[in-house]
């Protein structure tokens, strides 16, 4: 079942003056628009009108409207203050990850979120860039290696706030996700995770590195319409590739649309296509891949 309180902030209902100040406008103006139908309201049993945050999140985002107090909305208080240019983003974010400047992260995810951009996008465009270089920093013995593993836990938890401020998703498209035996890297999934969640799906990871027999069950026992590997390492080709199969056979059983995703996928080892899989190197490819699927028939 869909955690209720996950999702409870932008479920969240605001007054039109909360609003107002928040965004920098007069009530009278926020009640204008709302009046207009730019930003739908609803009606309290006393007949004043509130707003649901996940209404006028998604007006800032469509209007390019800039935060003056995000705190009145439940956002961290940095929103909205920061440049929003997606070509600068991907080098601030590094160096604010190194610098385990959590404040600067935030608000640069944020932003770009709040200035409408996707989540696929800023995966792809500025955390995975930042988080290449970041990698690269620490081979070239440039950087030590536990400022990259404290890098993904600080963007594990930027990650996890933004989640709880998605939209809520469809109650009908279910979808889960894992990495597989031996592949301990969590954060790729749990970027899927959320770009899923922007997409409108109801996603959940249900475990790091667990064995294909597992993920098969997995498959067979949720039922879910949409079913994802992120792989960011494999340590055995061959092995690798008879557990697929295994997979492959279960999401073939119960229907289910299997989508693989991951560094790992530009092995040159592996097949370059996956039958019966969507083969998804980027997160946008990912979101495409899940927007192709329709709702599920009753």
């Amino acid at each position: 079942m869909p955690d209720k309180k996950k999702h409870s902030s932008l479920n969240q209902r605001v007054s039109p003056k909360q609003v107002a100040r928040a965004i920098g406008v007069s009530e009278s103006t926020l009640k204008r628009w709302c009046d207009e139908g730019l930003i739908p309201s609803v009606r309290t049993l006393g007949g004043h009108r509130r707003l649901l945050v996940s209404t006028v999140v998604r007006f800032l985002q469509n209007s390019r409207r800039e935060l003056v107090a995000p705190q009145l909305l439940g956002l961290p208080a940095t929103c909205g203050k920061s440049n929003r240019v997606l070509d600068r983003a991907p080098d601030r974010l590094r160096d604010g990850l190194l610098a385990a400047d959590e404040p600067l992260c935030r608000q640069i995810v944020f932003d770009l979120w709040l200035a409408g951009q996707s989540i696929a996008l800023i995966a792809d465009h500025v955390i995975a860039v930042a988080f290449a270089e970041i990698a690269e920093k620490c081979a070239a013995r440039e950087a030590d290696l536990y400022l990259e593993h404290q890098a993904g836990e600080i963007m594990r938890r930027i990650l996890h706030e933004l989640q709880m401020r998605l939209a809520p998703p469809d109650p009908q498209r279910l979808a889960l996700g894992a990495t597989p035996d031996g592949d301990h890297n969590g954060l790729p999934a749990m970027i899927a995770e959320t770009v899923l969640q922007d997409c409108g799906w109801h996603a959940r990871l249900v475990g790091m590195s667990l064995p294909f027999e597992s993920l098969a069950a997995a498959v067979r026992d949720k039922q879910v319409q949409l079913f994802w590997l992120s792989v960011s390492s494999i340590a055995d080709t061959t092995s690798y590739r008879e557990g697929f199969d295994r997979l492959l056979a279960a999401t073939a059983d119960t229907g289910t649309a299997l989508a693989v995703c991951g560094l790992a996928l530009r092995d040159q080892s592996l097949p370059d296509r996956l039958p019966g899989a969507a083969r998804c190197e980027t997160m946008q490819q990912l979101a495409n891949f899940a927007g192709t699927l329709g709702p599920v028939s009753q």
